[in-house]
């Protein structure tokens, strides 16, 4: 399930760079023009996806019962059981854990995926993925997030 990416346009990665990676509308359009090139195994059950970070690659996930963030603080959910699986929204709900400087649990929380965008491949087929995540519930950790290419990870 891992994506693998082209070669990043330099000057988006530049100027996310430049504006420290998360900030601004700079991150924002240079998370829009950076795409992956195919993910190189297996196909989704859905046609909408959800990208998470794994390791140096991008991954994607449909109806999993965990779900990964890598920013700073790291976030987890485990256990995840998703009610709705659509091509408008995804929701589950699910035990989050968070690790900084140290582990802890931010216990029940509702995952929201939302705004979905065309442009990722999997096995052949364009599959659009979710670019929006709203986070209810939980304690630590921010609730709305938004997908960005230059990291390859959820932005808060």
């Amino acid at each position: 399930m891992k994506i693998s990416f082209k070669a990043v346009v330099a000057a988006a990665a530049g100027v996310a760079l430049a504006t420290g990676l998360a900030m601004g509308a700079a991150a924002a359009a240079a998370s829009a023009s950076v795409r992956p090139a195919t993910v190189t195994v297996n196909a989704p059950t859905r046609h909408t996806v959800a990208l998470e970070p794994c390791g140096l690659n991008v991954c994607w996930m449909d109806l999993s019962s965990r779900f990964q963030i890598t920013t700073g603080p790291s976030g987890w959910t485990h256990g995840t059981h998703w009610s709705v699986w659509n091509n408008r929204e995804a929701v589950g709900r699910g035990w989050l854990d968070i690790s900084d400087a140290t582990t802890w649990s931010a216990g029940h929380v509702t995952l929201v995926l939302t705004r979905p965008v065309n442009g990722v491949t999997i096995s052949g087929h364009k599959h659009p993925y979710f670019t929006r995540l709203h986070i209810e519930g939980g304690k630590g950790i921010a609730s709305h997030w938004y997908w960005n290419w230059t990291l390859g990870d959820w932005i808060a």
